[in-house]
């Protein structure tokens, strides 16, 4: 017997139209890669090169750079996409029953390339881990380290200190950055 696959769910692609374009404030070194559209909002979420974008029908879009985003996850059970951030405000929810994989692919990717390397470092007697990451700011190609504590890590610790300063100072000298003064 011949089975044949599943046809693929088409995602018609979201465009923007020139005023929500020209909404967004993109440099010209900067381009739309993806837009997510959920059906049960008046939001999008616009993924360009350099940052991605929460864009309202009404009212004033929300720009966060790449290097700025802890992860993006996508949950099948909730049909939601969360995305974290390094510097804490809270996570942005995004309802998608059926998003289409190629925008998320794009938005993995673009978080993807803002890393370049890094370190987990385990916390003594089990209180968790500290992530270091050098990361690249896409638009300016600054390059700058992030220091991202697990929770119940104490940071103010002197053993985690040394051991957080230790893998800055092993991963700033792997990318070729002057030592920490």
């Amino acid at each position: 017997m011949v089975s044949w696959p599943r046809r693929a769910t088409q995602h018609p692609k979201p465009t923007l139209s020139r005023t929500e374009l020209d909404r967004l404030g993109l440099t010209r070194q900067d381009r739309v890669l993806a837009v997510l559209e959920s059906p049960s909002s008046e939001l999008r979420l616009v993924i360009t090169q350099h940052q991605l974008v929460l864009l309202p029908d009404a009212g004033t879009p929300v720009a966060r750079p790449w290097h700025l985003v802890d992860r993006g996850s996508w949950s099948r059970e909730d049909e939601a996409l969360t995305v974290t951030w390094v510097d804490g405000p809270e996570p942005w929810r995004f309802v998608l029953p059926q998003p289409d994989p190629t925008a998320l692919a794009a938005l993995r990717e673009r978080v993807q390339a803002s890393v370049i390397t890094h370190h987990d470092v385990k916390v003594a007697h089990g209180r968790g881990s500290v992530r270091v990451v050098v990361r690249q700011e896409l638009a300016t190609r600054e390059v700058l380290v992030q220091t991202l504590y697990g929770q119940g890590v104490p940071a103010g610790d002197p053993v985690v200190q040394r051991a957080v300063a230790a893998a800055i100072a092993e991963l700033r000298d792997a990318v070729g950055l002057p030592p920490e003064e």
